[in-house]
C-alpha cells in the first residue's frame, strides 16, 4: 500500500520550479499540475499499475545516491537499484539482462503486466 498519497509542500515545490525552467513544457494551472503528479505518485506507489517501474544503477554518474533514495522511495515497488551498471551499462551484466527480459517479455507477448 501508499506510504505517501501526495508529494510534501517541499517535493512540489522542488517539481513545479522544475517544470517552469523548461519552455517545452506547459503546465497549466497549478493546481491541476499538483493533482496530476499526486495522481502519478498513488498510481507508483500503489503499485496498481505494472507497466511503470524503474530499473536504475546505483553508480549512475548522473545521479547522487540522495536522488536514488527518492526514487526508491516514489516508485517503491516498482522499483529495482542494481549496485552496479553505471550510466546505461545494466546489458553488461548478465543478471541485469535477465531481469529486463523479464520485465519486458509481457508487453512483447501483448500482455500489459510486466514482471518485475
Amino acid at each position: 500500500m501508499c506510504k505517501q498519497a501526495e508529494l510534501t509542500a517541499e517535493e512540489w515545490r522542488t517539481i513545479y520550479k522544475l517544470l517552469r525552467l523548461n519552455q517545452r513544457i506547459f503546465a497549466g494551472s497549478v493546481e491541476k499540475c499538483r493533482r496530476f503528479f499526486n495522481a502519478v505518485l498513488w498510481i507508483l506507489r500503489s503499485g496498481e499499475h505494472r507497466s511503470v517501474f524503474l530499473i536504475h544503477n546505483l553508480d549512475d554518474i548522473l545521479v547522487s545516491a540522495e536522488d536514488v533514495a527518492y526514487l526508491e522511495k516514489v516508485f517503491d515497488k516498482c522499483a529495482t537499484v542494481y549496485p552496479r551498471g553505471g550510466h546505461l551499462g545494466n546489458l553488461w551484466y548478465p543478471e541485469n539482462k535477465e531481469h529486463l527480459l523479464d520485465v519486458f517479455k509481457p508487453l512483447l507477448q501483448g500482455s500489459a503486466q510486466p514482471h518485475l
